[in-house]
């Protein structure tokens, strides 16, 4: 973007200038500001200061700041005094942005709100000048205020405590931020519009247009309606007048405003991009609002050389700042010290913590904790240090499984105690003990079952038990066959957790029984059997009798057709419908079974489908008295089953269900159903990381519930087919962000993605160390590709090219942190990057001599070698190693090394001749 500057501020940035330590089209960085030559704008501690944050615009970088920098440090002025400048970039050109770069503003905002979150605790000292826990405040141009937006309404977790971003923010400051989007933004093909090309389409997409005037026509966007603090925040519009032809202005801003004004006079009065309204935050309740007095275009503003309601904008922001400056303390003040949450407790250790919110009126010279199992008093740990505004103490030889109490204290240089403490608890940990899981397979049980703890070295018996018919098979402990077999394991001396599960299988070596009965009549029916049990049975007249075989044998059962004029309607084997009107069946005895011959008449069930919706089956079925039908309803597209009706009864017999069974049929009957609108298909969303804790992430939208994510686990409900941005952050402590899993598959290595609420999802993301440095290194006469360092994540790989010097050089050897790996070849992969690594290539120059034998030449080479029976061509590969003999029978021979050629006279000759 191009900028307008006076040339008295022109001529302060020749000496003076914002200098970013990373490039900006690499992942979002952040760093105290520095002058051209490297050194810090401000080289202090921040001691009890603000940390002050400028944030740019898109198709901008920290550069646009040199003339805040230069007013506010050089000299230093009253802002230097309280307010510590740092600067976060950022990249928006789309075409320069890299794999892992975030591109809208909730998933910047996130980089930001991360950094802001390690700067609180970093040390005060350089290189890192922390924030000493200090709230910040952020100053903003453009596209950086709907950054800084984002960061204030997302979610973050500092030690274990989950805190929105605006916690971190006492003031925010945005000029010619496009707080309600622009037109612009969804009006493809204006002047206006060819300001963001080029721009990362999730970039524009935030700044579209959000209807808070009422006007639709340039679409609306909800990325950009948080409403978190507006009274921290103080905005700044200005309305830009086209300068006369000739004199210096940026043409963006004179076509693209005069465009604004084509798409709707109601935005004439913009900045060349922002409307006044849009950049004012007008409808916002609790914002403070700054307009420029004069003709001030969209970059203009940053440069502050005009005028808001008379005062300088340098003089009002200055004034702005100063109302989040606290006031100096009364002397002989005492400091204010909060006692906060011990960690890594352990079974006989803890950290205890305490954060000193007030130094009262002087410095802080000592600090202490008190701690107790019992009461107070306790023991004192005296003089211990302070870093910034915390101070610590690693307390070790506590007893396992203890409830301790502790508080802190603080002196300052006047002498003076804090006068009010606070006690916090903690317990620490039993003595260490391992999980066992025991699962059992399919037709068996295990005893103890699912998840306990034991003791190290403790001993745990298991037993089994299978299924009528089964028996134990295999015994497992940790994946692993351990014995085959056997009722009982028992595991020995355990130090370790462990999973423990048995299987089972057939017992042919069991007897079963097989119970034969009949109903209507419940007796004097003949039914012949084969084979005969093991008592010798072979049927006869039931009344119900029971027979015994081995396990596994089938036997065939034969009843008669029908007794006195009734017919035989169905078996029933062990309580379900088995063969429907056979009098001839087979049984396997794989178990105890029960099997009845039923005799009975049959009765007509006619199914009925209302409007929108069918039934399966569709036609009158014939069902045997005291039998059952089961009906299917397919309702049309958009619609759900209602109700189900029996015979002419207004009082449905189900509801909601797809499948109705009529039982017990003893008459003619008919079933009906019937359909409603379907309602609304919601599906769940599972978000998860590994590791396990720590880890915040964003969706947008938000769910049916109003939840846009958190501290995970979450689980989230949303309609069904809903395209929902999920985002995760750059890091969790000293891991960063590797790859998301979706339903347990790799799905992407980009932190903010887009899936589709179509079913049910699981969505996991990943942290670990790296990503590593990979840096290419071309030795002399050759060159790398890539030939820049290359960030690859922890056990990834990186494929890199060589190519020597004109046609004179070729791939000697390639070196891994200094040992060769590989000779010769053009391309080398480096696979598993577990650290920082250096890939180096060598170059040679080819070489092939020849010696004249009696039948050929003797010749010696390195690299490829061709022969061919004329110098050009056709040449064809010589295969093998070297030195080889070749037999020459024309009057000349041609050779080729990739990089050289040789002709050789015949052999008969006396002489021979080489080029």
């Amino acid at each position: 973007m191009k900028r307008i500057i006076s040339s008295a501020a022109a001529l302060g940035l020749l000496s003076i200038w914002v200098f970013s330590a990373q490039q900006a089209c690499g992942s979002p960085s952040f760093q105290t500001a520095k002058f051209l030559d490297g050194s810090e704008v401000d080289s202090k501690e921040i001691g009890t200061r603000i940390p002050l944050i400028f944030v740019h615009g898109v198709r901008e970088d920290a550069s646009v700041w040199g003339s805040f920098l230069y007013r506010f440090w050089n000299p230093q002025s009253d802002i230097s005094s309280h307010f510590k400048p740092y600067v976060f970039e950022y990249q928006s050109w789309a075409s320069k942005m890299q794999a892992d770069d975030p591109a809208h503003d909730s998933g910047i905002g996130i980089a930001l709100g991360t950094f802001v979150q390690q700067w609180r605790t970093k040390p005060t000292t350089a290189p890192d000048y922390g924030f000493n826990a200090n709230k910040v405040v952020i100053i903003s141009h453009s596209y950086g205020g709907l950054v800084a937006r984002a960061m204030m309404a997302n979610t973050f977790v500092n030690n274990n405590q989950v805190s929105l971003g605006s916690d971190y923010v006492s003031l925010l400051i945005t000029l010619a931020t496009p707080h309600h989007g622009t037109p612009a933004a969804g009006a493809a093909g204006t002047d206006a519009a060819k300001f963001f090309l080029d721009l990362a389409p999730g970039i524009t997409t935030d700044m579209i247009w959000d209807c808070y005037d009422g006007n639709s026509a340039f679409g609306c966007s909800t990325g950009i309606s948080s409403e978190a603090d507006y009274s921290k925040i103080v905005a700044y519009g200005a309305v830009y007048s086209p300068v006369p032809p000739g004199a210096s202005s940026d043409p963006t801003f004179d076509v693209g405003g005069a465009a604004l004004c084509v798409l709707d006079n109601r935005y004439c009065a913009n900045d060349g991009i922002v409307p006044i309204g849009s950049a004012r935050f007008d409808n916002a309740n609790g914002v403070r609002r700054r307009q420029v007095d004069t003709s001030c275009n969209h970059d203009n503003i940053c440069n502050g050389e005009y005028n808001v309601g008379g005062i300088a904008i340098f003089d009002q922001i200055a004034a702005d700042l100063a109302t989040v400056v606290p006031p100096p303390p009364p002397p002989d003040t005492p400091p204010s010290v909060q006692t906060t949450q011990a960690t890594g407790v352990t079974s006989s250790s803890a950290t205890l913590n305490a954060t000193i919110s007030s130094t009262g009126s002087g410095t802080i010279v000592d600090a202490r904790f008190e701690y107790t199992s019992g009461s107070f008093p306790g023991t004192v740990i005296d003089s211990l240090p302070v870093s910034g505004s915390t101070f610590s103490y690693n307390l070790s030889g506590l007893l396992p499984n203890t409830p301790y109490i502790y508080h802190a204290y603080a002196k300052n240089s006047v002498g003076l105690w804090n006068q009010v403490v606070n006690n916090v608890n903690f317990t620490t940990k039993p003595p260490g003990t391992f999980q066992i899981t025991a699962t059992a397979g399919a037709n068996g049980t295990i005893t103890p079952t699912d998840v306990f703890t034991v003791l190290p070295g403790a001993t745990q018996a298991f037993t089994a038990s299978g299924n009528a018919g089964y028996t134990p098979d295999q015994w497992l402990v940790d994946g692993a066959s351990v014995q085959t077999g056997g009722s009982s394991y028992t595991l020995q001396n355990i130090q370790a957790s462990h999973s423990i599960s048995v299987t089972f299988k057939a017992d042919t070596s069991q007897t079963h029984t097989l119970t034969l009965a009949t109903s209507n009549p419940d007796h004097g029916v003949s039914i012949s059997i084969s084979p005969g049990d093991l008592n010798g049975n072979t049927g006869g007249v039931v009344p119900p009798i029971t027979l015994k075989y081995n396990a596994n044998t089938t036997v065939n059962l034969t009843a008669v057709n029908s007794v006195n004029g009734t017919p035989i309607l169905k078996w029933i084997l062990d309580g379900v419908d088995y063969k429907p009107g056979f009098f001839a069946v087979s049984v396997t005895m794989d178990a105890d079974h029960a099997l009845t011959a039923v005799y009975g008449f049959t009765y007509a069930v006619t199914p009925v489908a209302g409007a929108n919706g069918t039934i399966s089956p569709s036609t009158a079925q014939e069902i045997g008295s005291g039998g059952s039908i089961t009906f299917t309803a397919t309702p049309a597209v958009g619609y759900v089953v209602n109700q189900w009706f029996l015979g002419g009864s207004q009082t449905p017999v189900a509801s909601g269900v797809n499948n109705y069974t009529v039982n017990n049929v003893a008459n003619n009957t008919t079933v009906t159903v019937t359909f409603k609108l379907i309602p609304v298909a919601t599906h769940t969303l599972t978000l998860n990381s590994s590791p396990s804790t720590g880890a915040i992430v964003t969706a947008s939208p938000a769910d049916n519930n109003g939840n846009n994510g958190g501290v995970l686990p979450q689980t989230l409900t949303y309609n069904e087919n809903v395209s929902i941005t999920v985002t995760a952050p750059l890091s969790v402590g000293n891991n960063r962000f590797q790859k998301w899993q979706l339903d347990g598959q790799d799905f992407s290595t980009a932190f903010s993605i887009q899936i589709n609420s179509d079913s049910d999802h699981t969505l996991t993301a990943f942290f670990g160390p790296g990503p590593f440095a990979v840096t290419p290194v071309a030795g002399i006469n050759g060159t790398i590709s890539p030939d820049t360092p290359q960030l690859v994540n922890n056990g990834g790989s990186v494929t890199f090219n060589a190519t020597g010097a004109s046609n004179h050089y070729a791939v000697d050897t390639w070196f891994v942190n200094n040992a060769p790996v590989q000779v010769g070849g053009n391309s080398l992969t480096v696979t598993n990057v577990t650290n920082n690594t250096v890939v180096l290539v060598t170059f040679a120059s080819p070489q092939i001599s020849v010696v004249p034998t009696p039948t050929g030449i003797a010749i010696t080479f390195t690299g490829t070698l061709q022969k061919a029976a004329q110098p050009d061509g056709p040449y064809t590969d010589i295969v093998g190693p070297s030195p080889q003999n070749i037999s020459l029978s024309g009057a000349q021979g041609a050779f080729s090394e990739p990089r050289s050629k040789m002709l050789f006279q015949c052999p008969r000759r006396s002489n021979h001749v080489v080029t």
